[in-house]
């Protein structure tokens, strides 16, 4: 039960005010923000989010408020992973009560699945939980430690309310394969930055990125180049985009993301622990090495 969705889906940032505590007025300018740079959907509790420092109440307030703010042509996908089942079958059955688009859940990342069958086995009862809501496998093997390929997973799911994945992995030829066997009855949401060209060539149109809360242009720019033909483009566009990803990951990834998204648009607040947020004088050296790179303003 495919969504079809495309263009770019932000990740958005958990505000946060200075003393750590969520600051959920500001979701309403995190929305306008991102429809105004032609943002066309968001993903809601993810590892942008910081979902794994989240208590469940916390994530349910977020979610509850970004579908009060976002109208219904603004897809919202609900991220409900959590090492707990019954945490994640609890939020997916928030999720479905807040009239969510779909929800996504990963494999739990302390005790871990040793089998595409054993993700199937903790996965299908949340998708179930959030029935008739579709249900997308988040597929992030940097940050789960669990390597069963995505082609595996989502075949060994196979759940009625399976709409597709999110792959926030670097395998391509895993990635490929997905679309030679899925792509005409699942969404494959790509959610690596850096290899958004990669997917376009393999047919992708859907894409969950960090940085489309602030670079959203950017990327828009890479996707127009690629549907005109004009490859040469497409390519100087993802090469700007690896080196903007570069700088971040060199100052943190999250907590640079924040920082710019601080200085380029809504303030999203700190980040909480164990992440420590950007002081000055790493603010300052991040900067600068933006602005070598060409990065007057990130967008």
């Amino acid at each position: 039960m495919p969504l079809h969705l495309r263009g770019l889906i932000a990740a958005p940032f958990t505000p946060f005010t200075t003393d750590g505590g969520l600051h959920l007025p500001a979701v309403a300018a995190q929305y306008a923000s991102l429809r105004a740079h032609g943002v066309s959907g968001a993903f809601v509790c993810g590892t942008t989010g910081e979902f794994s420092s989240l208590t469940p109440d916390e994530r349910s307030a977020l979610a509850g408020r970004w579908r009060d703010v976002a109208p219904a042509d603004f897809p919202l996908i609900v991220n409900v992973s959590d090492t707990a089942q019954a945490t994640a079958i609890g939020l997916a059955e928030h999720a479905k009560q807040i009239g969510a688009t779909a929800i996504a859940c990963m494999a739990p990342c302390y005790l871990k699945p040793q089998t595409a069958a054993d993700v199937a086995a903790f996965v299908r009862p949340v998708a179930a939980a959030a029935a008739p809501l579709p249900f997308f496998y988040y597929h992030f093997p940097a940050m789960t430690g669990v390597p069963i390929p995505l082609y595996d997973a989502l075949d060994a799911i196979d759940a009625p309310t399976l709409a597709g994945a999110k792959f926030s992995g670097t395998d391509l030829s895993d990635l490929g394969r997905c679309f030679d066997a899925f792509a005409d009855r699942l969404d494959l949401l790509l959610g690596n930055e850096a290899l958004l060209l990669h997917a376009l060539t393999l047919g992708g149109r859907a894409f969950v990125g960090a940085t489309f809360n602030f670079a959203a242009p950017m990327f828009r720019r890479l996707i127009d180049a690629f549907d005109k033909g004009d490859l040469a483009a497409a390519r100087a566009e993802q090469s700007h985009a690896s080196d903007l990803l570069r700088i971040c990951e060199s100052f943190g990834g999250l907590r640079a993301w924040k920082a710019i998204t601080a200085a380029t648009g809504v303030d999203p607040g700190p980040v909480r622990p164990p992440l420590r947020p950007v002081g000055a004088d790493e603010r300052a050296r991040l900067f600068e090495a933006l602005g070598h790179r060409g990065f007057a303003r990130p967008v």
